[in-house]
């Protein structure tokens, strides 16, 4: 069996202008999600973390970059992609991922069983996304309604979904925007009926720490 990894953290609030002062100091930053919209231009700390998220990819001693729903967008904007709101509307809750053959070959080696079902499924909550990979990745895995659902590059490995999130977390999140007014009802039903599927946050997870282990010098 391979040998347990270990992952310390630290937590900083980018919302605060709180940043690494000595990003070299980490093996990874790690972009988490937002109820912000990447492609904004005129938030300060917004453009203050595209402005780090250029440096520390431009460092040879910087660390990995992995994103996370609004990580995986602002890694896009930083990086010359493009970000925008989805004009198909909302992609939430269960959501299967079609993986290019890049993406299984990643995938496998994080343990999908090489000609298992080739399409994992994450928790969803967004409605903007990726339109436009920025130059030098790779795209991974899309979606029905988002095309960059996963993509890299040597330095970053980011995801639209929610490997971390729970299906009590959807639906808390579901009942919350569907009582603001944010999500239709019928929608709202439709997701919920789907709420409880298994998704595959582990394995992402898994092909997050093999994408960084791969990849230290």
């Amino acid at each position: 069996m391979p040998s347990p990894t270990t992952v310390a953290t630290t937590a900083f609030d980018a919302t605060a202008g709180e940043l690494p002062p000595s990003p070299q100091d980490f093996d990874a930053v790690v972009m988490t999600g937002s109820k912000f919209s990447a492609h904004d231009t005129e938030t300060p700390w917004i453009q203050q973390l595209k402005a780090f998220i250029r440096k520390v990819v431009s460092s040879q001693s910087g660390p990995f970059v992995i994103g996370i729903c609004f990580g995986h967008q602002i890694i896009a904007e930083a990086l010359g992609g493009k970000v925008a709101k989805n004009t198909l509307g909302w992609e939430v809750g269960w959501t299967p991922i079609e993986l290019t053959q890049e993406g299984s070959k990643l995938f496998a080696a994080s343990g999908l069983a090489p000609g298992a079902a080739l399409v994992p499924c994450l928790a969803c909550f967004e409605q903007d996304h990726v339109v436009e990979a920025p130059p030098g990745f790779q795209v991974t895995g899309s979606t029905q309604l988002s095309p960059v659902q996963i993509m890299h590059s040597d330095r970053c490995f980011s995801v639209q979904g929610h490997p971390e999130f729970s299906s009590g977390v959807v639906r808390e999140l579901i009942h919350m925007r569907r009582a603001s007014g944010v999500l239709a009802g019928d929608a709202c039903d439709k997701w919920l009926g789907l709420v409880d599927r298994p998704t595959d946050g582990l394995l992402v997870a898994r092909s997050m720490l093999h994408f960084l282990a791969g990849r230290q010098p």
